[in-house]
């Protein structure tokens, strides 16, 4: 599985996308637009996550009460932890094994 994630903060506003935030997941070999191969706004890595993990990175959190969104991505993922730099301008995309990405990977405290 492929999934490019948000290497800077979109915007300060709390739901917006965030530093740490996967944005997309997509099968091994998805033809990635340009901008997605080489925006350092976004870095493509590979892993071999579970289809429930990667889903649960793609998850909202939302307001139970309000349905109202509080965050665009429950879950972070620490990039620095991994080493993962914004996107090369050689569009190759690393490697990371899922064990890596769960030990970088936590909550976001509620606002």
């Amino acid at each position: 599985m492929e999934i490019l994630v948000r290497m800077v903060n979109r915007s300060d506003k709390t739901d917006d996308s965030k530093y740490g935030d996967c944005i997309a997941a997509r099968p091994d070999g998805f033809p990635w637009t340009q901008a997605e191969r080489t925006n350092p706004a976004w870095s493509l890595f590979r892993s071999n996550l579970t289809q429930a993990e990667v889903d649960a990175l793609l998850q909202p959190l939302i307001d139970a009460g309000s349905l109202k969104l509080i965050y665009r991505r429950k879950l972070t993922v620490d990039v620095n932890g991994l080493g993962l730099a914004p996107n090369p301008t050689s569009g190759a995309i690393p490697d990371i094994p899922a064990e890596d990405i769960r030990a970088v990977t936590s909550e976001k405290p509620l606002p």
